[in-house]
């Protein structure tokens, strides 16, 4: 496989297997119609290829085309077809079109909920991914909420110490570091701390990284302090020279 990588990165060679899928397409559709599954499949290596090659656009072309056939030939419930339209969501989130790419999630997610139900890996995990998006949107308050509706049905399924649950918990207090909240992220990063050190050790390596996270933002809050302070004493500073000023001024005249 680290081979075929290897070849498939190599500009040149990607080339010409892309214009050999768009040979065997035009083949395909002639003889065995748009809607084979040979055909579909085709189309399909060749969205991958292209996505590879971060040709998004070209990319996306091609996977709408093969969603118009899955969606014909398996239906708009079927596994295959509900993984296609992940990837749109997942493209569309590579181009910044994260309007778009949650659309694409939402429907992903609706559909998996109705397959595997809400509490399934698979449904948590699309959720996730609309997290992301809405982080990389700038979209805080919203990424919060769901990740507050995700910890506490992760923590009245699977317990506050399972690793999805810790793994939540952190990022809570990374979208509250981004939000510049850094009271609630240090709460948040605390809380981590404690899940970690009570779990895996004070010495263990994710443990040592929320350390390093609460020391930052705690001397984040310290050179905050310390500029405040300053900024007073300037302000302090100045109205007593003010006041000193106008003493004397009041004394020559």
């Amino acid at each position: 496989m680290d081979k075929i990588a290897q070849v498939l990165d190599n500009k040149l060679v990607l080339d010409e297997v892309l214009h050999l899928f768009y040979e065997i397409i035009l083949l395909q559709r002639e003889t065995l119609g748009e809607r084979h599954h040979e055909t579909v499949w085709t189309m399909y290596l060749t969205a991958a290829l292209l996505d590879r090659r971060h040709n998004l656009d070209q990319s996306l072309y091609w996977i709408y085309q093969v969603l118009v056939n899955q969606i014909d030939i398996l239906g708009e419930q079927h596994p295959a077809t509900v993984y296609i339209k992940s990837m749109i969501a997942s493209a569309l989130e590579l181009r910044h079109d994260f309007e778009e790419s949650l659309h694409w999630f939402h429907q992903v997610l609706v559909l998996r909920r109705k397959a595997v139900g809400e509490e399934h890996p698979d449904t948590i995990g699309i959720e996730f991914a609309i997290i992301k998006v809405l982080i990389k949107k700038g979209d805080f308050d919203e990424a919060l909420h769901w990740l507050q509706r995700i910890l506490a049905l992760q923590e009245r399924t699977v317990g506050e110490e399972h690793d999805g649950t810790m793994a939540i918990v952190y990022v809570v207090a990374r979208v509250f570091e981004y939000k510049n909240d850094y009271n609630a992220a240090l709460e948040w990063y605390r809380r981590a701390f404690i899940q970690g050190q009570r779990k895996f050790g004070e010495k263990e390596e994710r443990t040592l990284r929320i350390a390093s996270d609460i020391a930052r933002i705690e001397e984040h809050q310290q050179q905050q302090q310390q500029q405040r302070l300053l900024s007073l004493n300037k302000n302090a500073i100045f109205y007593y020279d003010a006041a000193a000023e106008e003493e004397r001024w009041r004394s020559d005249a």
